[in-house]
């Protein structure tokens, strides 16, 4: 079943309304949110699962040198893949990815919180 963008984009707008009245989240409309969800796809899927599987942090990983021999390739693969499937991105989002790695710090992903917390059980 195929929708009309401009109900779609209504029925969007109205759910935002609601969601923004209860005051504690902002809400922005995405004209193109599958795009979107492929630039946080590139971070996701490559950088939570490593900083998991080594228990290291986001600047931790970046400072290992992982992020030019492991989460460059793994992101161009992602970035092949959305290019097989029409959406085009960018190198400077490839660079984006690489840079949110470098600068890190002590940021844990949800992956390597729900690992530790699962070795405290």
């Amino acid at each position: 079943m195929k929708l009309e963008p401009e109900w779609e984009a209504e029925v969007a707008k109205d759910f935002m309304e609601r969601y923004r009245a209860g005051g504690k989240a902002e809400v922005v409309f995405d004209h193109n949110v599958g795009r979107t969800r492929w630039d946080k796809l590139l971070y996701n899927a490559t950088v939570n699962p490593l900083c998991a599987i080594l228990e290291m942090s986001v600047g931790d990983l970046g400072e290992s040198g992982v992020a030019e021999t492991v989460i460059r390739p793994a992101v161009l693969e992602l970035v092949s893949i959305a290019g097989s499937l029409g959406i085009e991105i960018e190198e400077d989002e490839v660079e984006a990815t690489l840079q949110g790695v470098m600068a890190g710090g002590d940021f844990e992903p949800s992956m390597l919180a729900d690992r530790k917390k699962a070795s405290q059980r």
